[in-house]
This record gives structure tokens, C-alpha cells and sequence, in this order.
């Protein structure tokens, strides 16, 4: 028997392989798809305007990170304390994003 014989017989690896069953995946499965996308020019606007607020909130951070950088140690920890405070910001501004953008 050939080497390419046995190999056949054999079956190639991926055929040997059983599949896993990976509970993300069925989680994902048994979601119901998100509702359709319901474009609208107010929705269109209101997009627009939260990301344009999301850009400017990426804006004051880095000024922030600049400010804290010129501080000294007290005036660091306490400019520290206003960026996680901005990042929350950003991250509402986002799900808000992302509600409007689903149709919620």
C-alpha cells in the first residue's frame, strides 16, 4: 500500500475531527436577529450629532492627558479622576449610538 493509499484510508484529519460544541455559538443561535435598521432622516441627524459629540469627548481627553502631563502629582491624580469620568461619557454616547442605530 502507497503512502497516498494509507492517507486515504486514513481520511484526512478534518474528517477525523468530531465538532465541538462551543456554547457562545448556540447562545448566538438561539438570539433573535435584531430588528431591521429603520433609517430616518431625524435618526440620520441625531447619529451625526451624537458622533460629532463623541469625536469632541476624544478631543477633551486628549487635552486632559496633555494637562495632566504639564501637573504636577496632585493635579494629575485628581485630572485622572475627570478622564474616567469622560470615558463613561463616551461610552454612553456610544450605546446611545448604537440604540438609535438598532431601532431601539
Amino acid at each position: 500500500m502507497s503512502t497516498s493509499e494509507r492517507l486515504s484510508a486514513a481520511g484526512s484529519p478534518d474528517q477525523r475531527l468530531q465538532p465541538v460544541n462551543d456554547p457562545a455559538q448556540k447562545q448566538d443561535q438561539d438570539r433573535p436577529p435584531l430588528p431591521p435598521q429603520h433609517s430616518t432622516p431625524r435618526n440620520d441627524m441625531l447619529i451625526a450629532s451624537l458622533q460629532k459629540a463623541l469625536q469632541e469627548l476624544v478631543k477633551v481627553q486628549d487635552h486632559l492627558n496633555a494637562a495632566s502631563d504639564q501637573g504636577n502629582e496632585a493635579i494629575s491624580k485628581h485630572i485622572s479622576g475627570i478622564i474616567q469620568s469622560v470615558r463613561a461619557l463616551q461610552r454612553d454616547v456610544s450605546d446611545v449610538i448604537h440604540g438609535v442605530s438598532c431601532g431601539k
